[in-house]
């Protein structure tokens, strides 16, 4: 079916390739005290001063000393949460497994996807083949499931484009039971088709989203596949599932942690009558390596430089079981300690002095995250590798539009703590807006 082999062909892309209440960033300095009052000494008319760099424990220990001070186009938060660690990395890293870990055995697909179908959906995989090729078995199902009168043409099959190699990626359906996209970075797309509830999703922006930092979720229960189900316990579950059973198919991860829950309503199909006041659970975790976490913030393979997202979903449509599991994942083929990293209070008084004295940037946020640019590309699915450094991230701006497919959108002022780069990203427009690099 050729409509429904394109379809699944570009799922299978986006996985790989992408794997409002916004306050003003230009702000009068009459209004606020925390910036400098003056601006006799702009920061462009005195001379740079020298980055400084410390060891990890040291600049991650005292990040909160900056608080307090004033500096003419950033106004800082409140207060700065940095966990303390003495163990960060720099880490090369691309969308694709380089060859030769495939044929030394330390990237195998197929034995991966099997191990997973065995965990996620309890038996061995099926109808496996290149990821993103369609098959007649699988479309003769949605046709049915959905009650399309779309005809299979047989011959579409043979011209689908073989977008990955099956060492690269596999997929796989139990027909009516799941779908499976295993990619040898660690990327993964599942889903089950469980009990009719899972194909009651909806597009819409989340109706609830909780923040597992600020938010207090005791008490808080909405009704999931007909029964109330507690946010706590999805979130404990949800917690479970990821350092029991999914850790081992996170080859780059020390630990997760769990950042956010969001319910969406889920409205039904109208083929199997809809179910207002039905509910599903998203679970947003951050991917840790050492003592820092990978950013979610970021885009797909595009023609323009871009900042690296990453991803993983933990989706409950159902009390007490998993049913949705995406892992937006690089794959990391080299990685070294970082010795020293740029302080904070160096990072700013750098980026003071780079940016436009004229305008001033709000922080909501601060934290240290592993940022990586992605080199534009004109050809979808290429080959690039990217590096990883350690980066004070100053979140500016949080989107309150929260889509099943970009549950977070974040505008971000970026100070790269190894080479001193600075680059302002917006995830809403996939583009940064600002970069001046330093020569270290």
């Amino acid at each position: 079916m050729k409509k429904t082999a394109i379809l699944t062909a570009l799922a299978a892309i986006a996985i790989l390739a992408s794997c409002a209440d916004v306050p003003e960033d230009v702000i009068s300095r009459a209004e606020n005290d925390s910036v400098t009052d003056s601006l006799e000494s702009k920061p462009e008319s005195r001379p740079e001063s020298p980055l400084v760099f410390d060891t990890v424990e040291n600049v991650t220990g005292n990040a909160a000393s900056v608080l307090g001070k004033k500096y003419q186009n950033i106004v800082l938060p409140e207060s700065i949460d940095i966990p303390v660690t003495d163990e960060a990395y720099i880490m090369t890293a691309g969308r694709f497994v380089p060859e030769a870990d495939i044929k030394s055995g330390k990237v195998d697909v197929a034995k991966d996807l099997e191990d997973f179908a065995l965990m996620f959906a309890g038996e061995k995989p099926e109808h496996v083949r290149s990821c993103g090729t369609a098959i007649p078995e699988v479309d003769e199902y949605f046709i049915k499931r959905t009650g399309s009168d779309y005809k299979i043409d047989p011959e579409s099959y043979k011209k689908q484009k073989q977008y990955f190699s099956p060492e690269q990626a596999l997929e796989s359906d139990g027909i009516g039971k799941y779908n499976i996209e295993f990619y040898g970075s660690g990327s993964i797309s599942a889903a089950k088709y469980t009990d009719d509830w899972n194909f009651r999703h909806t597009g819409d922006d989340a109706a609830f989203v909780y923040d597992l930092e600020k938010d207090d979720i005791t008490g808080i229960s909405y009704s999931v596949a007909g029964q109330d189900y507690p946010l706590t316990e999805a979130v404990s579950f949800a917690e479970s599932f990821v350092r029991e059973k999914l850790m081992p198919f996170l080859r780059n991860d020390d630990r997760v942690r769990a950042l956010k829950i969001y319910v969406f309503e889920g409205f039904g199909d109208e083929a199997y009558g809809l179910t207002p006041g039905n509910y599903y659970y998203y679970i947003l975790f951050e991917h840790y390596t050492g003592g820092l976490p990978l950013s979610t913030a970021g885009a797909g393979q595009q023609r323009k430089d871009h900042l690296v997202n990453t991803e993983l979903v933990i989706g409950i449509d159902i009390p007490g079981e998993v049913t949705e599991v995406k892992n937006c994942y690089p794959y990391v083929s080299k990685k070294r300690p970082a010795e020293k990293l740029l302080t904070l209070e160096s990072a700013l008084a750098h980026a003071e002095y780079v940016l436009a004295p004229f305008e001033v940037y709000k922080a909501k946020k601060i934290t240290l995250e592993y940022c990586a640019v992605e080199a534009g590309t004109s050809q979808p699915l290429t080959e690039t590798v990217y590096e990883y450094h350690p980066t004070w991230c100053l979140t500016l701006a949080e989107s309150s539009q929260h889509k099943r497919w970009r549950l977070e959108s974040r505008k971000l002022l970026c100070i790269d703590a190894v080479d001193g780069t600075v680059r302002l990203w917006d995830d809403s427009q996939a583009t940064i807006l600002f970069e001046e690099k330093k020569e270290v």
